[in-house]
């Protein structure tokens, strides 16, 4: 099981619905398992949610890509966006954010840390480190990103399976 899946995306909140659903039968037929397919679309979700979070000078024509790609034990998801030189700091504070969440010996104690952000605020003022922190805890997904020489943000996320996960 080696399979690629590529969508591109101009206006996420419009179009989620549509891909969800083929991203949903897309991964069906790949023979994942419901609870494996439900953690994969809300990795997807975060990542576009984080990616277009990350460009505060995002402008209507820039294309989201997105890329899944499902091997025998993992998947990894990756987001691919335009971002501005602009919004390099913002990258620098997710760098940060990724490394002391990938520190931690469990994704639970990230987690704890923002719960408590969390209750202190609206689901719309949910910041990048609740949003990749409460992922990796629920998903148990690890993040990564990098940009190329062209401002392209690639945003990835890997999702080991289990034996169970796969039917």
């Amino acid at each position: 099981m080696n399979e690629q899946l590529n969508f591109s995306i101009k206006e996420f909140s419009d179009e989620y619905e549509n891909f969800s659903i083929e991203i949903n039968n897309l991964l069906k037929c790949q023979k994942l398992s419901l609870p494996e397919i439900k953690a994969q679309i809300r990795i997807i979700k975060g990542l576009v949610e984080t990616a277009m979070q990350l460009d505060d000078v995002r402008k209507d024509d820039d294309e989201l890509t997105l890329g899944i790609f499902i091997e025998q034990k993992s998947v990894t998801v990756e987001v691919s966006t335009p971002v501005s030189e602009s919004s390099y700091s913002r990258l620098g504070e997710m760098d940060k954010i990724i490394q002391r969440i990938r520190g931690c010996q469990s994704p639970f104690d990230p987690y704890v840390t923002v719960l408590k952000e969390i209750s202190s605020r609206s689901k719309s003022n949910q910041s990048i480190e609740q949003v990749l922190a409460k992922l990796a805890y629920e998903t148990g997904a690890v993040f990564d990103f990098y940009v190329t020489e062209d401002n392209i943000l690639n945003l990835s996320a890997i999702r080991y399976l289990h034996r169970e996960c796969v039917l």
